[in-house]
Parts: C-alpha cells; sequence; structure tokens
C-alpha cells in the first residue's frame, strides 16, 4: 500500500491521503470520519473516485486546495519522495520563501525530459508578494510542450485563483483537476493512534462516542485529542468536559512564528495572558462571530471580506475566574495566535473546527447569566424553530443549562439531541421523549435526520416503553408518528416487546408501521423469535420486512443452512443481496459444511440466473472451504457440492472468485487430490461431476496427470474406473500433443490406454476444460493465505466496499441537516455585548422578537397589578360610598398598557441597542382607541438616521366587550394586521369579574359558574392558534383585573 512517513508534528505517520473533487462533499460514514466508499455512493460529481497523487501521476496538472493544517504540505511531500525513490525527475518549490524566480524554474525545467513540479504555498507567497499571480500564469502559458510536464500546485481553500484555474485548464484540456485534500479516515485515526501507543480500537470507539469524530478527522484537532488521552490515559467522560479540555490544550499551544508576528513574545506560554484570560478572550471571539454571521476574525488593518475586524471584538473587559481580562487588540491577536484557530485568507482566523464556536458561544451566554427569554432571538429563526445556523451552539445551551433545557423541550426538542449529551435525569429524557413525539405528530420534526444520526438513544429512561406502547398500539394514531415511536424503542432500547409483535404479525397494518415495529424487536430477538421466524419466511407479501426479519434472524435465531433456505431468487445489488453479503462476512468457517449442503440442495432443485444470490453464496462458501480442506468435514462438504452441482450456466461459475485470487495456499496438491478423489467415489459413473472437476479452474491441472493415470490403471477392474478413465483422458487431451503419447509417457501399456479410452466418459457438446491463462502460475505463488475471505461473487472487490457501508443503516443520511428551518439574521457585536452586560436586556431582531418582550412586560404589568403594592384598583370606576363597582373603559385598560410599556421597555432601556416608540390609534369608524402600535427603531447612525426594525399591534378588550370572541379575527387580523402589511399581533383582554363587579358581563352576557379565567384563556389561545400559521402568530394575554 502506498504510504510515506511524515512528521506532522513529532509522530510520524503512515497516512494515505486521499483527494476528492474540489466542488466534492466528503462523504462521511457512522463515525463522522471520512468514508471513500459512501462518497463514491453517493455518486459525487468530479473525479469519480477519491484518488491518492500516486493514482493521478498521469494527470498533467493539479490544483490541490486544503484548509490550514489539513496536511497538504505533508501529503506533497510524501508524493515528492515516492517520485524521487523510482528515479523519477521532480523539482519541489516552498512558494512560501519568497526567494524562487518562477520565470527562471520554469525556464529551465522545461528543457529537462519530463519533470513534475511541485508548486507549495501558494497561498502564503501570494500574501507576500500579490503580483506572483501574474508571473507564474506568465510563466505556464509559455509552456510548449505541456505533456512532458507534471504540473502540481497547492493552495489554500478559500483563496481566489480563479484565473490561474482557468488557464491550466485551457492550458492542459482535459488532463486538468483542482482537488480537495479529504478528512482523515477511520483508518488513518486508528494508525495515528496506533503511532502513539495508544489502543486504535479503543481510542475509535471513544471518539465515536463522545460524538468528537469530525475533530479527529482533521490532523490539528485529531492532535489535540491524542494529547489528551495521552494525558490521562483517557478522554474525558462527557463530552462538555472534552471540549472544555480541548479549548485548553489548543489554547495553550501555537506557533511560535505566527504568536511573535501577532504581537505575543512570552518564551513559556507564547504571550501574555493566562488560561481563564485566554478562554474568556476566545469565547467573545466566538460569540460575535457566531451571531454576527462571520466566519472569521480579521485581524488585518483593514475590514476585509465576511471577517469581523478586530477593533469591533476588542474593547471593555471580560470576566473570568481569577478577575477580569481587558479585551485589548493585542490580547485578541494573541489569542487567534494559537492552535485554536486556523489561518483562512490574508489576514483572516477561524476556528480549528467550527464546533468549538458553537460551545464557546454557548459558554459565553451562559457565564454572563443569559437567560432564555434573551438568548430567543438568537436562536429562534422567524419560523419559530431554532434556526438552521443556530441548532449546535443551541444544543450546547441546552445540555449545559436547566433553564435552556426546559426552553427546548416545549419549542424545539429535536435540538436538544443534537449535542450527544444526555438530560441529567429519566424523568427529564422522558418529558423530552413525549414532546419529540408531539412535534412528530404536528409534523415538526425532522424524523429523517434522527433516524440517520442515531440521537434518539439519548432519552432512552425506565418509562419510556410504555409510553412508546401507547404510541405503537393505537391505530387511531397517524401512521408516521406510529412509526416513528417504534423506531425511537429500537434506538432506545426501550422495546413494548409485546405491542410490536403484534403489530409486526398484523398484515392489515400500514407497511411502515410493520416494519418500525420489527426494527424495535431486534432489539429483543429472543422474546419475539416466533413472529420474527415467521416474518422471515418466503410467504410474506411485504419483501423489505421479509428481508429484515431474516437479517435479524440469521444472527441468532436460524442455522445458517436455514438462511439458504430463505432466500428468494434474485438479482444482485437488491436489497438482498446486501443481506446476502453480511451473511456471508459472518460466517464462520465451522458451518461451511451446513451451507455448503444447502446451496447443493437448491441447485439440485433449479437453475438460477448468472446474478443469483445463491450463486453469490455457492462462489464465496466453495472458495472459502478450499481455504479449509484440513477440516475433514468441510472436505467431505465441498466434494458432497461438486458431486451434486449441475453442470450448466450458470452453476459452472462457481469456481470464478478463484480466477481473480488464485488457489489459497492451504490448498496443497496432496489435499487437493484427496478431494478429487473422494468426488470420484461419490460419483463414480457421473459425467456431471467429472465436468464440475474438470472446468473448475484450479482442481486439476497438468501436472495432475501422472497421479490420475496411476489412479486411473487402479482402478480399471473397479467401480470407479469410468470417473478416473475420463479425468486422465481429458487431462491428457488438455496437455497439447498426442493425447494417447502422454498416457504412454506415464507408463500405460497400450493395452491399458485402450481399457482407459473405452472406460471414460463421453463429455457433452459444449465442454471445455479450463486452461490457465498466463498469470496463473504467479497467481498460485502469491495465492491467498489461509483464512483470508475469499470470492463473493463476480466483481466482488468492486462491490463488497460499497455494501459494507450500506449495511450501516445511519451512512446513508448521516450528514444531519436542519430540514426546511430558515437561518436566524446577524446580529450587531454592539448589540451583542449589550445583550449580556444586563440579565433584562432583550435583543429585539424583528416583530416576533419585539412580541415576546412585550409578553414579557405583561407578566410583569401583572405583578404591578396585584402584587406587594397592587394598583388594580386603578382600572375600576368607584361607586358613591367609595368602593370600586365598575370596570374602567376599554380606553382606560389600552393607556394603562401603554404607560406600563412606555416606562417598562422605553425608560428601563430593556431592548438592547434598539428605540422603542409606543402610540395609541384611533379607529377610523368610532373613534375608539383600542389598539397600541409598538415600534422598535435600530439605534441612530452615523448621520443620524433610524430604520425601523419591528412592528407590533396590540389589540385590547375588556372582558364585557360583545365582541370579545371575534375581534381577533375581525378586528386584529383582518383589519389592523392587514392595514399594516404586518404577521405578528397580541390580543390584550382585561378580566374583571369578581363579586364587587355589580353589572357582571363576559361577551355581552351574564356570565355563570362555569365562566372562568382560565377557560376564557384557553378559549382565546385555541383560536390564536387556529389564526397563526408560517407567516402569521397570533398571541393572547389575558390580565386578571379583578379585586379579589
Amino acid at each position: 500500500m502506498e504510504g510515506v512517513e511524515l512528521s506532522g508534528s513529532e509522530k510520524p505517520y503512515r497516512w494515505r491521503r486521499l483527494w476528492l473533487s474540489a466542488d466534492d462533499v466528503p462523504g462521511t460514514g457512522a463515525r463522522g470520519l471520512f468514508s471513500p466508499e459512501l462518497h463514491s455512493l453517493a455518486g459525487a460529481t468530479g473525479h469519480p473516485e477519491p484518488s491518492t497523487l500516486q493514482d493521478l501521476s498521469d494527470i498533467g496538472a493539479l490544483l490541490l486546495r486544503g484548509e490550514s493544517g489539513a496536511g497538504k504540505t505533508v501529503a506533497i511531500r510524501q508524493e515528492v519522495e515516492r517520485l524521487r525513490g523510482g528515479g523519477s525527475e521532480v523539482e519541489f518549490v516552498d512558494l512560501a520563501d519568497g526567494l524562487v524566480d518562477v520565470a527562471a524554474l520554469f525556464g529551465s525545467l522545461v528543457a529537462g525530459a519530463g519533470p513534475t513540479i511541485f508548486l507549495d504555498g501558494l497561498d502564503e507567497a501570494l500574501m507576500l508578494d500579490p503580483t506572483l499571480d501574474v508571473t507564474l500564469r506568465r510563466a505556464v502559458s509559455q509552456l510548449d510542450d505541456i505533456r512532458r510536464v507534471r504540473l502540481r500546485i497547492s493552495v489554500r481553500s478559500e483563496f481566489a485563483v480563479h484565473r490561474l484555474a482557468g488557464l491550466l485548464a485551457e492550458k492542459f484540456s482535459d488532463s486538468f483537476e483542482e482537488l480537495a485534500l479529504a478528512p482523515l479516515r477511520a483508518e488513518d485515526v486508528m494508525i495515528a493512534a496506533r503511532a502513539e501507543a495508544i489502543d486504535p480500537d479503543d481510542f475509535l470507539s471513544a471518539v465515536e462516542g463522545l460524538r468528537v469524530a469530525p475533530l479527529a478527522a482533521r490532523p490539528p484537532t485529531l492532535k489535540m485529542l491524542l494529547g489528551l488521552w495521552k494525558k490521562d490515559g483517557h478522554l474525558p467522560k462527557r463530552r462538555q468536559e472534552m471540549y472544555r479540555a480541548g479549548c485548553a490544550a489548543l489554547l495553550r499551544e501555537g506557533s511560535r512564528g505566527r504568536l511573535g508576528a501577532l504581537g505575543g513574545n512570552n518564551p513559556g506560554l507564547i504571550g501574555h495572558l493566562d488560561m481563564p484570560d485566554r478562554l474568556a478572550v476566545a469565547a467573545r471571539v466566538a460569540a460575535l462571530t457566531t451571531f454576527g454571521g462571520h466566519d472569521r476574525i480579521d485581524v488585518g488593518s483593514e475590514p476585509s471580506g465576511s471577517g469581523l475586524h478586530i477593533d469591533l471584538v476588542a474593547g471593555g473587559v471580560e470576566h473570568t475566574t481569577r478577575g477580569e481580562v481587558h479585551v485589548t487588540a493585542s490580547a485578541v491577536r494573541e489569542v487567534v495566535g494559537t492552535s485554536l484557530f486556523r489561518p483562512i485568507g490574508p489576514a483572516g482566523f477561524a476556528f480549528a473546527h467550527p464546533s468549538f464556536a458553537s460551545f464557546l458561544a454557548a459558554t459565553y451566554l451562559l457565564e454572563r447569566g443569559a437567560s432564555p427569554e434573551q438568548t430567543r432571538p438568537l436562536l429562534f429563526a422567524p419560523g419559530g424553530l431554532v434556526g438552521a445556523n443556530r441548532i449546535d451552539v443551541a444544543s450546547w445551551l441546552g445540555a449545559l443549562d436547566a433553564a435552556h433545557f426546559e426552553r427546548f423541550v416545549e419549542f424545539d426538542p429535536q435540538v436538544l439531541l443534537r449535542s450527544g449529551i444526555p438530560a441529567e435525569t429519566p424523568g427529564q429524557r422522558l418529558d423530552l421523549a413525549n414532546r419529540l413525539l408531539a412535534q412528530a405528530a404536528a409534523d415538526r420534526l425532522d424524523v429523517d435526520e434522527l433516524e440517520a444520526t442515531g440521537d434518539l438513544v439519548l432519552v432512552a429512561s425506565p418509562g419510556l416503553a410504555p409510553l412508546l406502547a401507547s404510541f405503537v398500539s393505537d391505530r387511531a394514531k397517524n401512521p408516521a408518528v406510529r412509526a416513528f415511536a417504534a423506531r425511537m424503542a429500537a434506538d432506545t432500547g426501550c422495546v413494548p416487546v409485546a405491542d410490536c409483535v403484534t403489530v409486526a404479525v398484523d398484515r392489515s397494518e400500514p407497511a411502515k408501521v410493520r416494519r418500525a415495529a420489527l426494527s424495535a424487536l431486534a432489539e429483543a430477538p429472543e422474546g419475539a423469535r416466533d413472529a420474527i421466524l415467521a416474518l422471515s419466511l418466503l410467504d410474506e407479501p411485504d419483501e423489505d420486512l421479509r428481508l429484515s426479519a431474516l437479517s435479524i434472524a440469521m444472527k441468532t435465531l436460524l442455522a445458517p443452512g436455514e438462511v439458504v433456505g430463505r432466500l428468494k431468487p434474485g438479482a444482485l445489488m437488491g436489497k438482498q443481496s446486501f443481506l446476502v453479503l453480511r451473511f456471508l462476512r459472518a460466517l464462520d468457517p465451522s458451518a461451511l459444511p451446513e451451507v455448503l449442503d444447502a446451496v447443493a440442495e437448491v441447485a439440485v432443485r433449479r437453475i438460477v440466473e448468472p446474478s443469483d444470490d445463491h450463486l453469490i453464496i455457492a462462489q464465496s462458501v466453495a472458495a472459502r472451504a478450499l481455504a479449509h480442506l484440513d477440516d475433514a468435514s468441510t472436505m467431505a462438504a465441498l466434494a458432497r457440492f461438486i458431486s451434486r452441482l449441475p453442470p450448466v450456466e450458470p452453476w459452472l461459475r462457481w469456481s470464478f472468485p478463484l480466477h481473480k485470487r488464485g488457489l489459497p495456499k492451504t490448498a496443497t496438491p496432496d489435499r487437493r487430490r484427496a478431494l478429487i478423489a473422494i468426488v470420484a467415489k461419490l460419483s463414480p459413473t457421473s459425467v456431471d461431476a467429472a465436468r464440475n472437476l474438470l472446468e473448475a479452474c484450479f482442481l486439476l491441472e497438468n501436472d495432475d496427470l501422472p497421479w490420475l493415470v496411476k489412479e486411473a490403471l487402479a482402478a480399471l477392474d473397479g467401480p470407479l474406473a469410468s470417473i478416473w478413465a475420463t479425468l486422465a483422458t481429458e487431462v491428457a487431451l488438455g496437455s497439447g500433443g498426442a493425447p494417447y503419447g502422454h498416457l504412454r509417457e506415464q507408463g500405460a501399456t497400450p493395452a491399458e490406454i485402450q481399457r482407459i479410452a473405452i472406460a471414460g466418459l463421453t463429455m457433452p457438446r459444449g465442454y471445455e476444460r479450463w486452461e490457465a491463462p498466463d498469470w496463473w502460475e504467479s497467481s498460485r505463488e502469491g495465492g491467498a493465505e489461509e483464512g483470508e475471505e475469499l470470492g463473493a461473487g463476480p466483481d466482488e472487490d468492486d462491490v463488497e466496499p460499497i455494501v459494507r457501508s450500506m449495511l450501516d443503516w445511519r451512512l446513508l443520511t448521516i450528514q444531519a441537516t436542519a430540514g426546511g428551518r430558515d437561518d436566524v439574521p446577524p446580529v450587531d457585536v454592539v448589540a451583542v455585548l449589550a445583550l449580556v452586560r444586563r440579565s433584562d436586556a432583550r435583543l429585539v431582531l424583528g416583530d416576533r422578537d419585539l412580541l415576546e418582550v412585550v409578553m414579557e412586560s405583561l407578566v410583569r404589568f401583572q405583578h404591578r397589578l396585584k402584587g406587594r403594592d397592587p394598583i388594580v384598583r386603578a382600572l375600576w370606576n368607584e361607586g358613591a360610598e367609595g368602593s370600586p363597582t365598575k370596570p374602567k373603559d376599554e380606553n382606560f385598560l389600552s393607556d394603562v398598557l401603554v404607560d406600563h410599556l412606555r416606562q417598562d421597555l422605553v425608560r428601563g432601556a430593556v431592548v438592547a441597542d434598539r428605540e422603542v416608540q409606543l402610540r395609541s390609534r384611533l379607529n377610523d369608524t368610532s373613534g375608539q382607541r383600542t389598539d397600541i402600535q409598538v415600534q422598535a427603531f435600530t439605534g441612530a447612525d452615523s448621520e443620524g438616521g433610524r430604520r425601523p426594525i419591528a412592528n407590533l399591534t396590540v389589540e385590547v378588550k375588556g372582558c364585557w366587550n360583545d365582541d370579545l370572541h371575534t375581534a381577533m379575527q375581525s378586528q386584529l387580523v383582518d383589519r389592523y394586521l392587514a392595514s399594516t402589511g404586518s404577521g405578528v399581533g397580541l390580543y390584550v383582554v382585561g378580566w374583571y369579574v369578581c363579586p364587587q363587579w355589580e353589572s357582571q358581563q363576559v361577551a355581552g352576557r351574564k356570565p355563570n359558574a362555569e365562566t372562568t379565567i382560565a377557560g376564557l384563556r384557553s378559549t382565546l389561545q385555541a383560536q390564536a392558534v387556529g389564526l397563526s400559521g408560517p407567516d402569521r402568530l397570533i398571541k393572547v394575554a389575558v390580565i386578571d383585573a379583578t379585586l379579589s
């Protein structure tokens, strides 16, 4: 295998790096690491397969891209060493040195004989000399005979070199590729772990369990993980602890050259800040870049591109565990100079992995006491769910803070699973599961994502099985929800076995529910043995269900031979074929005799298609049996198989895998001959058995002729005369020249030769003995080792890796998506900083945010009305004796609300970095001031201008109003919202029903004993839900203005 030792840091790792088309998105497997098989299976564009530089050695020009620290230079140096070791002419140039005359270099090289030119570090060279792009393009354009030159140029992913790429494509035509370095694979991670004296399986399992495989897929963060393991002998037990430790480890490391250039000069830590200070500054950078929508921080003299300029980050202080740190520009430069960041662009730095930014942004908010009410506008998109670009931050908030957990359970429970951290208590996990089921019923859940990621395991709890049973067994519920409940049972292992059995075997149930119920039973196969076996029978009409049942049964419930008997005729690459290949890979050598007999039983009953799965099994098992001829039972079973197999197409192909792999070394001549002798005894007069032996690509060879003649002469007077005479004659015929001459050479007399000819069987028309191709002898010398996997059908080398990937159901859609979610718009840096400075500050980005702020304020208004110093009497008219007897009108309630909101929101500066205005609005027909307009504006810009950013219409009604139950739609929605163009409204009702009110009324009628504030609130909230939709949100607030 190609692979040159490299030293990415301290240790040499023998990695075999792969390159993809620059336009491709790398396919990742179940562990989150790069999977070449899945990448190819997904039909990626560009170069058809992930390739090494060696694979691409015939391509004229390669533009090689990769992120900083991804390992481009190391992979290129590997290829340089390989080519030089093979005697090729190679020129490697580090353009970042700034000392190379590119024009002279090309002029001297093209005069040579077919050099390969490697130009590394184009991005760094362009930062030093922007004119290099022009010089390089001029040199490439002057190449005369491009067929003699191989050109490889490396550049960071984010650097735009479109003109150079276009020139290379034009100059080299079809012999040009623009490629990107693929992330590390699982085998790369294991190689690195082994080199660090860490058990690779244990390390990879820990990485998968903590869901940090994306970190392991990049060399710098893999190094960090390996360092954490070497320090403590394991990775931290909890994911949040792993991220804290990882951030600290990366903040402790850095390039001395980079830090020196950025302002650090301490030879110990390389800089001036201690670890708490660095964490605090890094967390601020994370929060401001994440919520501001920036992909990097820019430390250049001028802002550029999508980066957040350092001047907007620096300023003020951040509190730490040891006091406070002044966030100066030099402090920020020191932090971005560590390994927690990677260079991006001329003067930009991004986090080494985006997940570090999400984690630190969440901790920044929590350590500053941000409440769910404060963070809501930062996280939730207009559609009411967490924004697609905020899911990771939200999942960390839910994992690290109980208040945020409760908020997400109510509004968007799915995000809580993304952190990979289970809720603390079984009760919380059960609440989360219940809410997920409710969200699924409301079609507000991305079920495909949950199934793909396996995140549902995080809701496992002791009380979950009964809850799931109530969903799975209830025919009145939506089939999709029932299926989701069953899949939750499968993922969590909390399986209501009896209910799932009942549903799975009932053919009147929807197919998706039956299949999901069966998937749950896979976690408890012994408890559902009879049901699973019944579903795996050939008479089950749902083929997908049957194959799933067979997949479960073949693990522990069926003997291998029984599995073969339950397979239907099927074409290669069908769903059954995937099951067959998994069956073959798990097959123990001790089961080979049983399976050989089962396949032979099928063979004598019917002729199959060339791609039939039974033939695939025959090829694989027979080839494997040849590696175990030292076992007497296996040899006997293979002999029975050969003697019973019909010598017709396609069964004659049973030996085809050996065409590619050669004979196993354990199939020595003595063992082969012993096998042939058993076949001869089993079928002494069978033409079919003789043909199977002769047409097999390995059993009888010309070197066997002396032995065959000896056996034939010994058997001339016995019952085995026919088959031995046939084998000896046919091998002699195939040896070239006169066959009888060959027999004479082996010591047979003319009389014996005549008797052999008479005793021999006549081979049928179409028979043609197999002849070894030129490569056969060398193949035999390097034959498969004993125990090596042999054969799984035609083109197995191409098919099986793909099938192995597809057998893991998670691989098909493991790239978790945010299905249909909107993004949260960027937030101004000043607003974010203002938000975290005060616990009562709120952020308004749009109408819905303003609605939430006003709803919070109304809660405070309710406390003012009936709290320690109640003011509720102000809402009542007093009678002759000074006692309240009648509520004041709606206009008065509206005015009081305006005064409260003005004091609470405006004077209290609750809305961060926004100006709020309130006004009462006249009704066009009656002049009644029954609605309130609340508007939020951006702060004044440099020219003193302001821009409206949010608008809210509040309709106010007293509970006595005749239109109480109709005005929400007729006035608030149809009149006010329609006229303002807003999609957000608030319907406020004052509830005054109490004994002091002599003429009580609710909606124009006298209330009875069943008329309550809770009942009215519930009725109006249901109405608001009905009037709400994707583009409209109506909420209700019922104010308790009673005197009791």
